[in-house]
């Protein structure tokens, strides 16, 4: 309902469940929330793009943080890393 997003997948890449462990708590502190994104599966391309047929847990992450931000995926893959 509130965005674009069938279903919001979980760190692990499967549906999101507090049962499943793969969930980003809003009640988590920046320190916390990092180290589940950090844990988060992912591939080992070092090059971020949004690529959800190929790269289906990279493009997750960048979905997860185009909710947040209002960017689209696409946007928050051609950021600059810092």
């Amino acid at each position: 309902l509130l965005s674009e997003l069938p279903v919001v997948l979980g760190t692990d890449g499967q549906k999101m469940s507090k049962s499943r462990g793969n969930s980003i708590m809003l009640k988590m502190s920046a320190e916390e929330t990092a180290k589940v994104i950090k844990g988060a599966k992912t591939d080992a391309d070092r090059n971020i793009t949004y690529d959800p047929l190929r790269r289906p847990e990279v493009a997750n992450l960048l979905r997860l943080i185009a909710i947040c931000t209002a960017d689209s995926p696409e946007a928050v893959a051609s950021r600059p890393i810092r």
